[in-house]
């Protein structure tokens, strides 16, 4: 392969290996979530993964090593934490029933990198 091919295939190159990956929080280098709430991920959108999760940061954290593509996941609040992977993002819609005692869900979505190399 010459020089000007590796020239011309490098930019191409950096972005399949950076274009998947998440952004970052600079502080801790983990993974930066939006929140959209009171959403959920449906029934048919997820998988469950803990009844006992306090916090949206384990829920997210468990998401990821249980599976390193995980992009979304579904944590209810106040039902002692039960967390979800939402493995169907695109079916997330907003939950209408306010007196449910888990109310309110959380859908977190994995912000994807955006130019950083």
């Amino acid at each position: 392969m010459s020089i000007s091919s590796v020239v011309f295939l490098l930019p191409f190159m950096l972005i399949l290996a950076f274009g998947d990956q998440p952004e970052k929080n600079e502080a801790n280098n983990s993974p930066t979530w939006t929140d959209y709430t009171p959403q959920w991920c449906t029934k048919d959108g997820r998988v469950r993964l803990s009844v006992k999760m306090p916090k949206p940061e384990g829920c997210q954290k468990l998401c990821v090593e249980m599976n390193p593509k995980c992009t979304a996941v579904e944590w209810w609040e106040n039902a002692g934490g039960l967390c979800y992977e939402c493995t169907k993002p695109s079916l997330r819609v907003p939950y209408k029933d306010p007196s449910d005692l888990a109310h309110p869900p959380h859908v977190y979505i994995m912000k994807p990198m955006q130019g950083k190399v």
